[in-house]
């Protein structure tokens, strides 16, 4: 099978995990990607079967999106930020509450296992210092509510960031 759009990709995996259909983890994973195409992100085609795909922006990496394989029980839209994208957030967009969801979306290096950045890096991420944290980890795993809005300012963010960078 040739691959697709991922929002065919989306709707065809997210129609049943383990017997529960799941519409609402659908039609988040739907906004969000209707986010990146309304900033004409360069989105490339996916595997049916799922996979990982790297999104950018007049060239520039943006974030890896991974999709599970449908039908694996484990279907979910991951979202991975390089950990530099966040401090392009302006402070005044950065509320405490971000913050909160920021901190709490970082994965250390011993989880990832990448071995990209073994054994972790350090990072002062608003104002709060951290220790083995992998370069690739600000993770949402299907996002909801304000994880999925903190997602998409990051995404605005890194394309203001990349903007300015080509102005």
């Amino acid at each position: 099978m040739s691959n697709q759009k991922i929002e065919e990709v989306i709707s065809n995996a997210y129609v049943y995990v383990e017997g529960e259909q799941k519409l609402e983890e659908r039609t988040n994973a739907l906004d969000f990607i209707a986010h990146l195409r309304a900033h004409e992100m360069e989105i490339p085609l996916l595997d049916p079967a799922g996979g990982m795909i790297d999104v950018g922006y007049k060239g520039e990496g943006v974030i890896t999106i991974e999709l599970e394989a449908p039908g694996t029980g484990d279907t979910a839209l991951v979202t991975f930020f390089k950990v530099p994208a966040v401090w392009t957030v302006p402070d005044a967009q950065a509320d405490e509450g971000f913050k909160e969801i920021v901190w709490e979306h970082l994965r250390p290096c011993e989880i990832t296992d990448c071995g990209d950045c073994s054994p972790g890096l350090s990072f002062t991420i608003f104002g709060k210092k951290f220790e083995n944290i992998c370069k690739s980890s600000l993770m949402f795993d299907n996002p909801v509510g304000d994880a999925l809005e903190c997602a998409k300012k990051v995404v605005d963010a890194r394309i203001s960031e990349i903007n300015l960078s080509k102005a």
